[in-house]
């Protein structure tokens, strides 16, 4: 039989129930209005065997490859039956899922791989090009619901993903996702993202996308605000990933990018670039939970209040547990390098800049063990940076865990105090402290002391004349200056 031209619903007509029934039942269920061009339809009787071989060709087409999923509009292609094996190929179509906009889907193939079987499977090729938005919704449509069950939204980001989709799925009248197995490959163009890290803008060029039926993966060089990063985003689909998602990856550390993170140093504290590995925990109605380690190679480090520095070429370690919220916590920060060890907790001010860092511990070269505060002053301003020592009955000058290393005389009743270095002990220099002398519970200036004390205090600074470092003080009470 050959036809020029033909209604879909007047070749049902024309079609023997007898003949192919399952991919005759098909058509009728997914085929709508159409208009069919150059069928040809061929029946083959032997004894014990019939065959038959349709073949025609469509336009503007509705067609429904998957029962719960929307249909392909203004479809143009054609379709074979070739021995067992019914397919059916789209030139041109388009898909439109409930959020997102339209799917081209042209390319795409519906094929019934043995039509013979009970039931039938049915491959289905998706080649589709949309805005990322429209891709992730229709995957989230039944039977997958992945997004939904996973309690993350659709609309992750912006981006054009251009998608190659492989689904298996059995042709009977309810399919649940154990029933179904897919792989999904591609890339998305132009991404940006204020979702994967909430809070946080992601952009990149080009995305690689990997999704199966275990979960979603995104993965591509580009920019975390303003930290040069090469992340994945893994977003898993079983009921225990509600609302649970990861980011991982490595990003480039700098000044800007520490700052980024809540931890702001001294201008000219940090040179240089180097890589480091973060992790960042994604949970719904939690501050993204963030944690890196790095080597700090390619970072030069100088704090010139302990007198230390590193070189870029030489390796340290950085471990770093952070909430990424508006203004950044650093819950625990631990520094090892040679000639420092810095254990403690950062807060950032709401605008940027140092609010406090609290460090439980400061090890620096051999004359400084103690816990050590920086409280920041603003946006772009110094940081006061105290040191403060227990009270301690033992010898002078003892050194410790939590003593400044500098203690002349033991006195318990001035624990806890502070002094202001640069008003209180500064001489002009900013390169050299002088010890000052507590009599009578006040801190005198240079030049301000009188009789035997005040020249005692004299011939003491000179003879303990030492580098204006933190912790040189020599207070029992504890020490303070901006750095």
């Amino acid at each position: 039989m050959d036809l020029d031209r033909i209604d879909a619903d007047r070749l049902l007509k024309l079609w023997p129930v007898s003949v192919v029934p399952k991919t005759r039942d098909w058509f009728a269920a997914n085929v709508g209005q159409a208009t069919l061009t150059d069928v040809k339809a061929a029946l083959r009787l032997t004894p014990g065997t019939r065959r038959a071989y349709p073949g025609y060709e469509f336009a503007e087409a509705e067609v429904r490859f998957v029962r719960t999923l929307p249909p392909v509009l203004d479809a143009r292609g054609h379709a074979t039956l070739e021995g067992k094996t019914y397919t059916v190929q789209l030139d041109s179509g388009h898909v439109v899922p409930p959020e997102g906009g339209r799917i081209e889907a042209a390319g795409s193939v519906f094929q019934v791989i043995d039509i013979t079987q009970r039931p039938a499977t049915a491959k289905i090729t998706l080649v589709t090009s949309s805005p990322l938005t429209a891709t992730l919704s229709l995957l989230d449509q039944e039977p997958f619901s992945f997004f939904s069950k996973a309690g993350q939204p659709v609309n992750l980001g912006e981006g054009r993903a251009e998608l190659n989709t492989t689904l298996y799925m059995p042709l009977a009248g309810k399919v649940t996702l154990p029933d179904v197995s897919f792989v999904v490959t591609g890339r998305i163009v132009d991404f940006s993202s204020p979702a994967l890290v909430p809070g946080r803008i992601l952009r990149a060029p080009e995305i690689a996308v990997a999704v199966d039926t275990e979960g979603l993966s995104l993965s591509g060089a580009g920019m975390l605000d303003t930290l040069p990063v090469d992340l994945t985003y893994v977003q898993g689909f079983g009921p225990e990933q509600n609302g649970r998602a990861r980011v991982n990856g490595t990003v480039m550390l700098s000044d800007a990018a520490l700052r980024d993170l809540g931890i702001a140093l001294p201008d000219g504290a940090v040179r240089g670039e180097g890589p480091a590995a973060i992790d960042i925990a994604l949970i719904k109605g939690v501050p993204p939970q963030l944690t890196l380690t790095s080597n700090l190679v390619g970072l030069a480090l100088r704090l010139d209040a302990l007198g230390w520095s590193k070189g870029a070429k030489a390796r340290a370690s950085l471990d770093l547990e952070a909430r990424l919220t508006r203004e950044p916590v650093v819950d625990r920060m631990v520094l090892s390098a040679p000639g420092l060890t810095v254990e403690g907790e950062i807060t950032t001010a709401e605008g940027s800049g140092l609010a406090e860092a609290r460090f439980s511990r400061v090890v620096a070269g051999d004359w400084l063990d103690a816990p050590v505060t920086l409280t920041g002053t603003g946006r772009g301003g110094r940081a006061g940076c105290g040191c403060h020592r227990r009270p301690d009955r033992s010898a002078r000058h003892a050194k410790g865990p939590g003593r400044c290393g500098w203690g002349r005389r033991p006195d318990p009743a001035g624990a806890g105090r502070t002094c202001d270095l640069s008003r209180d002990h500064a001489d002009g220099d900013a390169g050299q402290l002088h010890h000052a002398r507590r009599d009578g519970g006040h801190f005198h200036r240079r030049g301000q002391r009188q009789g035997r004390d005040a020249r005692r205090g004299s011939a003491h600074r000179r003879r303990q004349r030492v580098p204006h470092h933190l912790g040189q003080c020599g207070h029992d009470h504890g020490c303070r200056r901006d750095l």
